[in-house]
């Protein structure tokens, strides 16, 4: 297989081939998220990290920063793939990292991802409380992308905890600043839009998740995130069977299932 290639140059000692392979060829690992294969990319994104002595190596070289995006990029690829005992350890770890440095930003984002992964476990108490955190730490950073994302995770833990009311004003609060910072004024999309399109069914609003959701699913296929492409067949497929379209109900879970199973997306088949 084609990214082997950064195993045995880790093997060999070459990190700096290893590292421009990664960037160049597997577009900083974004590559495992479009197709998807999470599962690849844990496996990868670990051969970076996988010992005390790569990880000492790996910051000696190219500073606590990088040693740090590996560490979460293990994290996400883990959490993407239905592992999530597996990713909180590595998100851990890139948050002490970011915490240590003082770096607000990338502080948020772990912290984000530990919403996200608490939430997956049903920790939905500690979801909360790390993205309210999330957000200070954005906002402190003065990052719209991040300050947006912070929002919205701690919308979507709000709303599975059953707080209707907080989970509303921070998933609006997250789409204004989408508006704001995006060139053509777009909603919510991704991921993002997806929990947003949850909340809103489970609060009666199908209309308006039927909407955000057709128009995320035109984005995400045109960015080739096949994920999240799949994610949206999910939700149009539930918004499907609220109103008792069987047909389209039954034709979209299955379109979804089909990517979810290629992508050993565990969590998301499941």
């Amino acid at each position: 297989m084609l990214f082997r290639s950064i195993e045995l140059l880790l093997d060999c000692g070459d990190l700096d081939g290893a590292e421009d392979f990664y960037r160049s060829r597997l577009e900083n690992g974004k590559v495992f998220q479009s197709i998807p294969a999470p599962h690849w990319g844990m496996e990868v994104a670990r051969w970076f990290v996988h010992d005390e002595e790569r990880r000492r190596r790996l910051e000696a070289q190219k500073g606590a920063r990088r040693l740090s995006f590996y560490l979460n990029e293990v994290g996400l690829s883990a959490s993407n793939a239905g592992e999530p005992e597996t990713a909180l350890p590595y998100y851990r770890a890139s948050e002490a990292l970011d915490r240590q440095a003082d770096d607000h930003k990338n502080l948020s984002i772990d912290l984000q991802n530990l919403t996200e992964v608490e939430t997956s476990l049903g920790r939905v108490g500690d979801a909360v409380r790390h993205g309210a955190e999330a957000l200070e730490n954005a906002s402190r950073a003065k990052s719209d992308e991040a300050t947006r994302d912070s929002h919205v995770w701690m919308a979507f833990a709000a709303s599975l905890r059953g707080d209707i009311d907080t989970a509303g004003k921070a998933f609006a609060e997250g789409n204004a600043i989408e508006n704001r910072i995006d060139p053509e004024g777009e909603d919510l999309y991704s991921i993002r839009a997806v929990w947003w399109a949850e909340h809103l069914l489970r609060t009666g609003q199908t209309s308006r998740a039927r909407k955000l959701t057709a128009r995320n699913r035109e984005i995400c296929e045109r960015d080739s995130w096949q994920d999240d492409v799949a994610r949206c067949e999910w939700m149009l497929g539930w918004l499907d069977a609220t109103e008792n379209n069987w047909r389209s109900a039954h034709r979209r879970p299955d379109q979804a299932e089909a990517i979810f199973t290629r992508g050993h997306m565990i969590e998301a088949l499941a």
